[in-house]
């Protein structure tokens, strides 16, 4: 970690280091840690914190009014799937926020937005439903899909940049048999 003092003394002599651009442009990229100090904060980790936020959001909405939920999505009422559609965001949106690197609970909110576009097609042919919102509703959750991939994917190309995120696990040799 760099702390703010040792930032500000690299720029003023211009020691190497002080050189990104983004750093010194962007007043965002830079985030206290609550202990003095200072440390980078990429892109993707800052948009990675706001998905978390709307998990949180949506998963107490999905927990507190269900049937609301499913009229308004034009799914019909089905308040056991929505709550368990909100206990899964819930889910997502701590893990990312709790994490100091969330690549993998990004990668979580991705494969839920992958299970509501199934659900949702589901839906498409139910009696009950209301074609018309479950058409609206899909294009928003392809919408989120697209921005989740994007900042999973930022994340976990930043996570094998710093060494920090795991790598494929590969099989150990194996040995000859006698």
């Amino acid at each position: 970690m760099t702390t703010h003092n040792e930032v500000i003394d690299r720029a003023a002599t211009g020691a190497p280091g002080t050189t990104d651009d983004r750093l010194w442009s962007d007043p965002e990229a830079w985030r206290a840690t609550g202990e003095g100090e200072w440390r980078a904060e990429s892109r993707g980790a800052g948009l990675a914190r706001a998905l978390g936020f709307v998990s949180l959001g949506l998963g107490i909405t999905h927990l507190v009014a269900p049937r609301a939920l499913g009229r308004l999505t034009g799914v019909g009422e089905r308040p056991e799937l929505m709550r368990g559609m909100g206990a899964r965001e819930l889910a997502s949106g701590v893990g990312i926020l709790a994490n100091e690197r969330p690549a993998s609970w990004v990668w979580a909110r991705v494969v839920g937005d992958v299970m509501d576009l199934a659900l949702l097609s589901r839906a498409l042919g139910r009696p009950d439903g209301d074609r018309r919102r479950v058409l609206g509703t899909a294009a928003a959750v392809a919408g989120a899909l697209v921005l989740d991939a994007y900042c999973a994917l930022q994340l976990s190309r930043e996570g094998r940049r710093e060494g920090t995120e795991p790598r494929e696990i590969q099989p150990a040799p194996s040995r000859p048999r006698h």
